[in-house]
């Protein structure tokens, strides 16, 4: 068994202000409280520019702006990532505050990504913001017909730049049972605030490192820890193993007619603690209503670097890992009518009263009005 170092926080709810659900955080290490400070919803399908605008699974801020970069997850339609301009100084995030003010389109080594070879869920912004990267979390099942996941480097404008090299133990192309399950690769991408790190992580296991979470069983994947300076120049330094919680066991569990478990997305908050964004998959009438999502601290201090390990043992001490929000506590509340398919999160401005906003976006899957909705969080 993993020896783990997932510990539990005590969630206190607060009063409820004029502003907003608010809640004290217990023993986390970097977060003292959060305040949910609205929501609004961009149209299902709303056109732009000949797209349709749909499946925001990743966000990437432009410096201090109130601009915003959301790749697309939309596997029928271009490779592309929109423009958003989302406003939310006040402290309040409100109808009108979100604008979609345009889309590129990406190019891989040989142009136009070819429709149904890739599905885009994270991108980030290098250093100096002329170049970004991109992830596809690969497509398929293995060896036959899979299309690897990849992380490609592009201009701004989309021009395919480079591709950074992958440990060949996320390539499911290889051989059965080996690398990425189908659309569970590659989820969270972001930088450190200073750039000398990237985090990335698939959003489930690795298949050689075992089985997806179940009723009964959690499941093990990697998050992966590169020294860069920008995309061009980029080393894997650690990895580290992260539990998904059996569902049986996870406090935001509706019922057993859920489907898979997985970690969408992963934001820095210091050297070795970040936040982490689970979801549990719905579909159907049901993922109109809520979803099981929920924010996590966690810490990658104390756990073994297993970079040089094909497949995991399962004596590895993982990551710690604290419970800081589940968001059904906010359509409890009365604040959401549902709680979307969230699969991106950004730090956005720092407040007048020093407070950060924390912004999170819903992936619709074509299917509803997109989500988005804002927080602010107090900081020890």
């Amino acid at each position: 068994m993993f020896r783990s170092a997932i510990a539990t926080s005590a969630i206190l709810a607060a009063a409820i202000p004029a502003a907003g659900f608010a809640q004290d955080v217990g023993d986390t290490e970097t977060i003292a409280g959060m305040e949910f400070i609205g929501e609004v919803f961009l149209p299902h399908g709303h056109p732009v520019a000949g797209t349709r605008l749909l499946g925001l699974s990743g966000l990437a801020r432009l410096g201090d702006t109130d601009t915003y970069l959301a790749i697309c997850d939309d596997v029928d339609g271009p490779a592309r990532y929109y423009t958003l301009t989302i406003d939310i100084a006040d402290g309040s995030l409100d109808d009108g505050d979100v604008e979609v003010t345009g889309v590129t389109l990406l190019n891989g080594p040989n142009g136009p990504i070819e429709a149904g070879t890739f599905d885009l869920e994270g991108i980030a912004l290098d250093a100096g913001a002329a170049t970004l990267l991109i992830t596809s979390e690969g497509r398929g099942d293995g060896p036959d017909d899979a299309h690897a996941p990849f992380v490609y480097r592009n201009s701004r404008a989309g021009q395919f730049v480079g591709e950074v090299v992958l440990p060949g133990r996320y390539d499911q192309t290889m051989t059965a049972g080996h690398g990425v399950y189908n659309s569970g690769g590659f989820e969270s991408l972001v930088f450190s605030l200073d750039h000398a790190t990237l985090w990335m992580a698939a959003e489930t296991a690795l298949q050689q490192d075992g089985p997806k979470p179940t009723l009964e069983d959690p499941s093990h994947l990697r998050i992966m820890q590169w020294d860069s300076r920008d995309g061009a120049h980029m080393s894997l330094a650690a990895e580290y193993v992260y539990e998904l919680t059996d569902r049986e066991g996870s406090t935001i569990l509706t019922s057993d007619e859920g489907g898979d478990r997985s970690m969408v997305d992963l934001l820095p908050v210091t050297d070795t603690v970040l936040l982490a964004l689970e979801r549990e998959w719905i579909g159907g009438e049901p993922r109109t209503n809520t979803r099981p999502i929920a924010l996590y601290e966690i810490d990658v201090a104390g756990a073994d670097n297993v970079a040089d390990v094909e497949a995991l043992s399962g004596s590895e001490t993982m990551v710690e890992k604290r419970l800081l929000l589940d968001l059904d506590t906010l359509r409890q509340a009365g604040h959401v009518e549902r709680v979307g398919s969230f699969e991106s999160m950004i730090f956005g401005p720092t407040l007048d009263d020093g407070r950060r906003t924390l912004i999170m976006v819903e992936d619709n899957d074509d299917g509803v009005d997109t989500q988005i909705i804002a927080f602010a969080v107090e900081m020890k």
